[in-house]
């Protein structure tokens, strides 16, 4: 009886192994991806530089698109990116990410109130509404990434 008890307890930690190992895998997957992005985001952007002019729209867009791949990266290697969703999250993480995505939707719902107030008071300043919800979804994307780390202890 205790030798089937312990090759229960050899396969549950084998499997357990396995696990990590396929989670460990699968997170320098997903940041070597997240990178790649980043990476072909910043060349094209050094390209269209190179090429024509660049404005401010192209360089919001080059911020998130390198710093929301590049941080996606990091929380993949970190343990705490995609992948949590791919292969599972402890109640802690739902909870944090719960905390997270609740503050950075707060941000992003009274901003946007704010700068609907404001077009209502200013009208010249509709025609850089598209600059102004792009800094304000760049703050909410840092806001996030920043509240859930430090929930996590990582910061």
């Amino acid at each position: 009886m205790a030798e089937v008890h312990e090759h229960v307890g050899v396969q549950r930690a084998s499997s357990r192994k396995r696990g990590l190992r396929r989670s460990n895998r699968l997170n320098l997957i997903v940041a070597g991806f997240s990178w790649g992005i980043a990476a072909v985001v910043l060349a094209f952007s050094l390209w269209h530089w190179l090429h024509a002019s660049i404005q401010l729209v192209d360089l919001i867009n080059v911020a998130f698109g390198v710093i929301g791949a590049t941080l996606g990266g990091i929380l993949a290697l970190s343990g705490d990116g995609d992948v949590v969703l791919l292969t599972g999250a402890d109640e802690r993480q739902r909870r944090d990410i719960s905390a997270a995505s609740t503050i950075a939707f707060n941000l992003t719902f009274w901003g946007l109130f704010g700068l609907w107030m404001a077009y209502q008071l200013v009208p010249s300043w509709r025609a850089d509404a598209y600059i102004h919800v792009g800094i304000l979804l760049f703050a909410a994307m840092i806001l996030y990434l920043m509240s859930y780390l430090w929930r996590r202890g990582r910061v």
